[in-house]
């Protein structure tokens, strides 16, 4: 998901990059709806690439799409699970 996102703010121009959020909505938008409709509805995502590209580096490392990209790490990672013999405070209940 993460290296597909890149596609969006690493595009030349603006009409680029709104195309490639549009096929990256498209493609995500059955496994993770929620993000694919935040990303949807937010009118200033793409606001970085009113700016010249030369730029959009330091634009886009110190807002929304930084944040963005690190709960999309954060939240795609596997969840470990305890196991039914680690959790013996359930068993002695």
């Amino acid at each position: 998901m993460y290296e597909d996102y890149k596609v969006v703010y690493r595009s030349e121009d603006r009409e680029e990059t709104a195309e490639a959020l549009v096929a990256f909505i498209a493609k995500w938008k059955t496994p993770y709806p929620r993000v694919a409709q935040s990303l949807a509805d937010n009118q200033y995502l793409l606001t970085f690439s009113d700016f010249s590209a030369s730029i959009w580096p330091s634009i886009y490392l110190m807002n929304l799409i930084d944040s963005f990209n690190k709960e999309i790490k954060k939240y795609s990672r596997c969840k470990a699970q305890f196991s039914i013999e680690e959790a013996s405070w359930i068993r002695d209940k």
